[in-house]
């Protein structure tokens, strides 16, 4: 086995085993629980998955006075259950199709599989086909939908595959987009209290049809949400390829930022990128001096997702890779500044209590070493994570090695903590030489100098898509 296809194993239970060992000291002062949230079983009987198709595995690790606890699961949402019993790929998925089928006609969007996660309402919830999960906080049993069908306009409206908290006001925020056929594309920002409750909505008609968007940055007085691409509808509906097959720009296009006011009469406002470039993940963004402020993750070409695909799709790979950019859009003109970072990066994460709000640093999974891997830019075969000084560009990383595949970074506030960047990163590493998982616990503060504390798995885990700490 090559040392990249670890990560495509499925996890060895349902629910995962405690920590074997720790090396270092778990800090006392690290209290709160981190979620992660990806793929986890590659199959339906004979029908082989899309790493980024593949059924959700969600685990946690609490931590408490210098201790740590792990609990994981694969989760049993209804569609999981009924293709366990079919033994096979029963619902289209946006990277996956069956093969030798085709999908006539088959117009059913679901969301982005084993995606993101969030705790909301006292419990974590969890994106997984085709929709978002309320799971047991214990046993992360899926105990039903989120009760967000009340705000899906209809069956074809797609939700945000990643919702954001806004710390402002304590609401959690999503998006509609409800595809157009005769006018173009409408998409609802709502926002829900604790109970659920919705106690704010405005809609935004977007400037064309078929617009996929993807990540969401809240500020003061703006949504902001990327345009990754759109949809080829007539290709989608003779349903020969995958969905993500059928997407992309027109040749010289030029993707757009959306920046959309959070309350009726502002204008509408969107950061334009140069040709062929494409952004799915924000760091954060911010209200600052008449202007909007957008850190973004950005492709310089289209991404090639087909490196994680089952051998019998995979259609060739390559991609020049995607570095961080600070966008300012001034709101009375609409004119755009730009700075260009040069860490290879994604997957951001930034300090929770600073979303929506000015701040410095952000952590991201990055590109250091590099392995045995067919595509050394896909995130989810980084090596190593790293901190960016968003105001200066400079970079600080650590390297697990061309062995050790590392997830997503994550920052976790010390207890106690006195600026932005007092805290820990937590990231999970695949050793492929022993075929072990552990989450690793870097000092936020001297992230060259590696993990003050080991925690390792006795078996392998796969990616992670999107983690959080709370």
């Amino acid at each position: 086995m090559r040392d990249f296809e670890v990560t495509m194993q499925d996890v060895p239970a349902t629910v995962a085993t405690a920590f074997e060992s720790i090396e270092g000291t778990v800090p006392a002062d690290l209290a709160g629980t981190l979620y992660r949230n990806g793929p986890g079983a590659f199959s339906a009987g004979a029908d082989a998955f899309h790493l980024l198709d593949a059924h959700a595995f969600v685990a946690a690790v609490t931590f408490d006075g210098g201790r740590a606890s792990f609990r994981g699961r694969t989760l049993d949402t209804p569609l999981r259950a009924s293709e366990l019993k079919a033994g096979k790929q029963l619902q289209r998925r946006i990277f996956t199709n069956p093969k030798g089928k085709r999908h006539l006609f088959d117009v059913t969007l679901p969301n982005l599989a084993a995606h993101d996660i969030y705790v909301w309402g006292g419990t974590p919830v969890a994106c997984d086909a085709p929709g978002h999960y309320v799971l047991d906080p214990e046993t992360f049993a899926v105990r039903g939908p989120a009760p967000l069908e009340a705000v899906r306009p209809n069956k074809q409206a797609t939700f945000c595959p990643m919702p954001r908290v806004d710390t402002a006001t304590g609401r959690l925020v999503i998006y509609t987009v409800d595809p157009g056929i005769v006018r173009n594309d409408l998409v609802e920002f709502v926002e829900i209290d604790k109970a659920w409750n919705v106690v704010h909505r405005i809609k935004h008609r977007l400037p064309g049809k078929a617009i996929l968007l993807h990540d969401l940055a809240v500020t003061a007085t703006h949504y902001v949400v990327p345009e990754f691409a759109h949809l080829d509808v007539p290709a989608v509906l003779w349903g020969k390829k995958p969905i993500y097959a059928c997407t992309g720009f027109p040749a010289g296009y030029k993707a757009r930022i959306f920046v959309l006011p959070r309350t009726p009469g502002a204008p509408a406002r969107h950061v334009e990128l140069a040709p062929g470039e494409q952004v799915f993940h924000l760091f954060n963004a911010y209200d600052d001096a008449g202007a909007v402020v957008v850190d973004a993750i950005v492709y310089s070409s289209a991404v090639n997702f087909t490196a994680f695909a089952p051998p019998y799709q995979r259609e060739g790979v390559g991609s020049e890779g995607a570095h961080p950019v600070r966008f300012r859009l001034d709101l009375a003109t609409g004119a755009v500044t730009r700075t260009d970072g040069t860490v290879r990066v994604d997957s951001p994460d930034v300090n929770p209590a600073y979303h929506g709000r000015p701040y410095r640093f952000g952590y991201a999974a990055a590109k250091t070493s590099v392995g045995d891997e067919p595509e050394p830019e896909g995130y989810f075969w980084y090596h190593g994570c790293t901190k960016i000084d968003l105001e200066t560009g400079r970079d600080e990383t650590w390297d697990a090695g061309p062995r050790s595949f590392c997830s997503p970074a994550v920052f976790a506030p010390r207890v106690a903590a006195t600026s932005e960047d007092d805290g820990y990163v937590l990231a999970w590493i695949t050793d492929a030489e022993t075929r072990r998982s552990a989450l690793v616990i870097v000092d936020a503060r001297a992230m060259a100098a590696g993990p003050v504390a080991t925690l390792w798995l006795p078996h392998a885990l796969p990616p992670v898509s999107h983690g959080l700490f709370v």
